[in-house]
């Protein structure tokens, strides 16, 4: 039953976690390649 429980609850939280770690690291990755070259950022952003 602890187990169950632990699941359910910690689970979700890390999944929530894990998205906000990339999406921030994602960020932070597009912010720098945007302040180097201003122009590449366009092209990524239609390969995405």
């Amino acid at each position: 039953m602890a187990l169950v429980l632990i699941r359910v609850r910690v689970i979700p939280l890390l999944k929530i976690l894990l998205k906000n770690l990339i999406q921030t690291l994602f960020f932070f990755h597009f912010n720098m390649i945007g302040a180097k070259w201003p122009l590449n950022r366009r092209k990524i952003h239609q390969k995405l």
